[in-house]
């Protein structure tokens, strides 16, 4: 925020116009100095672009009704290439029995890896054959340490690590996967993009509310579940029925279809903002 004020303060001096992206929710709900500085160094003519209704409510709430604040959904940064990998519904995953959990984020207890170990754990003393894949950087010491302890408690051949993905490589580990987990509790999570890619890749999510992600932008194709409710439970029922090839199809079918219609909105939110960009007064 220290940074964002000091380029506010230089592009108003300056008489640039000046649309500011929100990345966080951690200061929407209370009230923060620091931001309150931006939102009076920004002005009226700031334009503030967040995710979802609920984030610009929210930041009007908090900050003052007089905001000018604009959608711009999150969901049209995804890939194309992710969107169009996995439309005909085949994928490897299909050519293997076992079932594949993913989470892809940087690997830290905030954002769920505790979770995401136990889930794994769960599914794996129903009888399922399941595995897990994790990728993204392990991102502090304390981190490490954790994700040694509860490797060193799984067999090897039930993790698989595979550090930072992008491009093809992320294409291929969301191919791979049945199911996407993000248990995030990390307070500035304002939406998830992971999850995003994981539908646009016909990938089903289990995830908690976070910001933006809301049960709505999930459909049928997965489940976001309220900071109170059990997520390992969630998961792993959930999981479970993807044991049915039948079921696992369906659940492919529906988070492209819900994925194309996010993609439908933030593009036409995306075309508007340009629009209004281009025909500033």
């Amino acid at each position: 925020m220290t940074y964002t004020l000091a380029l506010l303060a230089l592009a108003r001096a300056l008489g640039y116009r000046v649309w500011l992206h929100h990345h966080s929710t951690a200061y929407l709900s209370t009230r923060r100095s620091l931001f309150s500085a931006v939102v009076k160094v920004g002005g009226s003519k700031t334009t503030h672009l967040v995710a979802c209704d609920g984030m610009g409510s929210q930041l009007r709430r908090t900050y003052g009704g007089g905001l000018r604040v604009t959608l711009l959904p999150l969901d049209f940064v995804v890939p194309r290439e992710l969107a169009e990998a996995r439309v005909s519904g085949a994928n490897v995953a299909d050519a293997n029995p076992a079932l594949v959990l993913g989470h892809l984020s940087n690997l830290t207890i905030d954002k769920g890896l505790a979770a995401v170990f136990d889930t794994l754990e769960s599914v794996l003393a129903l009888g399922v054959d399941a595995r897990l894949e994790l990728a993204g950087p392990v991102w502090t010491a304390r981190d490490r340490v954790f994700l040694d302890e509860r490797l060193r408690s799984l067999p090897q051949d039930r993790v698989t690590m595979l550090g930072p993905v992008y491009g093809a490589a992320k294409a291929e580990f969301f191919s791979r996967i049945d199911l996407f987990l993000f248990p995030s509790r990390y307070s500035h999570e304002s939406f998830g993009i992971v999850t995003a890619e994981a539908l646009a890749s016909g990938v089903p999510v289990v995830a908690y509310r976070a910001g933006c992600l809301a049960p709505e932008h999930v459909g049928t194709a997965g489940v976001v579940l309220e900071a109170g409710q059990d997520f390992v439970a969630e998961a792993t029922r959930y999981a479970a029925a993807l044991v049915s090839p039948a079921e696992r199809q369906r659940a492919r079918r529906a988070a492209a279809e819900q994925s194309a219609h996010n993609r439908k909105v933030a593009d036409e939110s995306a075309r508007a903002l340009v629009a209004s960009i281009v025909g500033w007064g």
